[in-house]
């Protein structure tokens, strides 16, 4: 969000919106890697990596981009650990 001019008002709901929508999409992976869906996790790791690239989140970004990679890859043992990573940098 660098470049940005927003009240701090608008910036403390923005963060808010942020943190509640990825939580959300943190849970919603977990289910559907619990699931077994390998293309449902690489959607939703792309999701994530978009939000994150959008507010700077570059470490939340990068594990977000290895899981994606790794589920196209059709690397489903790795993908829980990834997902752990994942939500380590959130």
């Amino acid at each position: 969000m660098t470049g940005c001019s927003m009240t701090e008002s608008s910036r403390t709901k923005f963060w808010r919106i942020f943190y509640r929508i990825s939580r959300i999409q943190i849970r919603q992976l977990r289910t559907i890697l619990r699931n077994g869906d390998s293309e449902g996790a690489r959607r939703r790791a792309h999701a994530i990596k978009g939000a994150a690239a959008s507010v700077d989140g570059e470490s939340l970004r990068l594990a977000a981009l290895d899981l994606e990679r790794r589920a196209l890859a059709g690397e489903q043992q790795e993908l829980a650990v990834l997902a752990d990573r994942l939500e380590a940098s959130f």
